[in-house]
């Protein structure tokens, strides 16, 4: 993204951070690095463990320095929730594409939200695949449990701030309070699905 400068990125971030690899059109390095600023404001990069599906999280391991865990499209929830049970310290979150997260791993997210897995879910809809908008946030926000979803763009360099702090409460929720987090980050490349920002469920909401 244009204005973002190598020295503004927190120290979570690899030398090869800006060598991205994800699909065409899709603004990724923004996303990644307000994640990788939340994680550095919660200090939780140590013990942090991303999940990252192939598609468009595929080598999100070159981004973050963080334990990163690859799997096969769709099962990033499964996964997570099995690292969490093993590493209950450990923040665990997955980084999905809109293919991978509203299509065929639709089931799992709303199987790990319907558990109450206190993992967090980062849905990126960036426009750059030809996914049906599928409202999965909505179907999230559905689902009775202490859950925490949002939706939050990510539309210039002006957008990174908000975005680190839902990602920064999304994580902290996980951390503190064992919450499921969902949170969806929609582009302007995506903006023709019509979805509407903000907070669709509070942690603790019924």
């Amino acid at each position: 993204m244009d204005g973002v400068k190598p020295t503004a990125r927190p120290k979570v971030t690899r030398p090869t951070f800006a060598r991205l690899h994800e699909c065409p059109g899709g603004p990724h390095e923004p996303v990644q690095l307000a994640l990788a600023q939340a994680l550095e404001e919660l200090g939780a990069s140590p013990a942090a463990v991303a999940v990252a599906p192939f598609g468009c999280a595929l080598v999100l391991f070159e981004s973050l320095d963080v334990d990163c865990v690859t799997v096969p499209p769709g099962r990033a929830p499964a996964v997570a929730a099995g690292v969490k049970s093993v590493h209950p310290q450990a923040v665990v979150f997955c980084y999905q594409g809109g293919w991978d997260a509203a299509s065929s791993g639709a089931g799992e997210v709303l199987h790990a939200a319907r558990r109450g897995d206190p993992i967090t879910i980062v849905h990126t809809v960036l426009g750059s695949g030809q996914t049906p908008a599928l409202p999965l946030a909505e179907l999230v926000a559905a689902i009775d449990g202490n859950l925490y979803v949002e939706r939050v763009a990510c539309a210039g360099e002006e957008s990174l701030p908000p975005l680190r702090a839902v990602l920064a409460r999304a994580l902290a929720l996980q951390r503190d309070a064992g919450v499921f987090g969902f949170v969806e980050v929609v582009s302007r490349e995506a903006a023709a699905s019509g979805r509407k920002l903000g907070c669709l469920r509070e942690a603790g909401q019924k």
